[in-house]
């Protein structure tokens, strides 16, 4: 028996409100590039046991090395109510990853759709290739279906050059407005998230950020933020959406007059040269790989302040984690982050492509410690008060019930 499935003991099936036990059924779809956590406390699917059960879809683009001779059923085992299943895909030619994963996640959820007689609500990520395969399989079982946006739902491909990104981005302004449609809700990490759509009727909209298990995040106690921090912390890929060329102009306006502050940009790059020209050989300019996340997160307990300066973005977790861990952000207005970060924070937040702003919100903090510990406790606050894992667990419950009421005959 594999560790997973001895931690399934922990979760008992609990009544719901009305005492009568019943849980709702909930399939969950989505890519990822790395298995869902085996952590409870880590686990979104864990925490949302208490009132569902169901099964999770994956897909993997790891080789079969990256498992470390672990098979399959040791990493895709029962956690929670829930059970996990994945594509091993490492052999699949890079060319066919996404036909690969389409057609591996359209088999495997009408298989168990059937199987397990029938799921209240298919849940999936992304507004493309998986929202497709949730409307087929809704279209032949009859279960609700929610589509999560992760970020802009059209604006994905415009900040990328070349024929191929123009031609994705007009087809996504036609496909996406008519498959959300099609959905019986919209999972919405921030308010006006789909503002930019053509008007016209679309499915009610859940809104709450993703989950992110901020409870596990290290911080410091009131009042020390930035205390011992000797630099700025960059965490993130792809390096030009995040506006990294920003970043280093920005830190090299401000190195001079502060050479008590280095800056760690830390994440996956495949071509770092033109990054490494902008910092022109400045020892206090440092690129790291991308790190595992608990190192990441050893990282961020040592920072002095967290930077993200997007030129996009949905509601960035790594923001919510450096708000866990009572780190002071500094980030761009783009997206759902003044949404995440609250009108208290909204001083330290910039235009993107702002150099000059981004300059000065660096050296405000440097030069302001008061205000550095104060930003940092508002956010530690505003995380656990508004996107705490049982705040999560509210919201999610809410869009059930919502979805499908508990007199419904489809839940056990």
């Amino acid at each position: 028996m594999s560790i997973t499935a001895t931690r399934n003991e922990a979760v008992k099936k609990q009544p719901d409100q009305n005492g009568a036990g019943r849980k709702y059924k909930v399939l969950f779809m989505g890519p990822g590039q790395v298995p869902p956590s085996q952590d409870p406390r880590k686990n979104l699917q864990y925490h949302v046991s208490e009132f569902c059960e169901g099964d999770f879809i994956t897909t993997h683009w790891g080789s079969p090395r990256d498992y470390r001779g672990r098979s399959l059923s040791d990493l895709y085992d029962t956690l929670g109510s829930f059970r996990y299943h994945a594509t091993l895909s490492g052999n699949v030619p890079k060319s066919l990853w996404r036909s690969w994963a389409v057609v591996y996640l359209l088999w495997k959820g009408l298989q168990l759709s059937w199987r397990r007689r029938g799921f209240d609500v298919i849940i999936v990520y992304g507004a493309f290739s998986w929202s497709f395969v949730g409307w087929v399989i809704r279209s032949c079982t009859g279960a609700k279906l929610v589509i999560l946006i992760p970020g802009p739902p059209t604006g994905a491909h415009a900040f990328y050059p070349g024929l191929a990104n123009r031609i994705k981005s007009s087809v996504a302004k036609v496909y996406v407005p008519w498959i959300l449609r099609r959905a019986d809700g919209l999972r919405l990490l921030f308010p006006g998230q789909i503002d930019a759509l053509p008007r016209g009727r679309y499915p009610p909209a859940f809104i709450f950020p993703d989950f992110v298990a901020v409870s596990t995040v290290p911080s410091l106690p009131q009042g020390e933020a930035g205390k011992d921090g000797r630099y700025a912390l960059f965490l993130g890929h792809p390096f030009d959406l995040k506006g990294i060329d920003v970043l280093i102009k920005a830190f090299q306006r401000i190195s001079e007059r502060h050479p008590e502050i280095s800056l760690k940009i830390v994440g996956y790059c495949a071509d770092l040269a033109p990054y490494r020209k902008l910092a022109a050989g400045n020892p206090r300019i440092e690129f790291l790989p991308s790190q595992p996340h608990e190192r990441a997160m050893e990282l961020m307990a040592g920072c002095a302040f967290f930077v993200l300066p997007s030129r996009a973005e949905g509601v960035p977790r790594v923001i919510m984690e450096a708000m866990a861990a009572r780190k002071p952000v500094i980030a761009t207005r783009v997206g759902g982050t003044a949404y995440l970060v609250g009108e208290r924070l909204h001083e330290l937040l910039v235009e993107p492509d702002d150099v000059e702003g981004l300059a000065s919100r660096m050296e405000l903090l440097l030069d302001n410690p008061d205000l550095a510990r104060q930003a940092a406790d508002e956010g530690f606050r505003r995380i656990f008060d508004d996107f705490s894992e049982q705040c999560y667990k509210e919201d999610f419950r809410k869009m059930m019930e919502s979805l499908v009421p508990l007199t419904s005959p489809r839940i056990s």
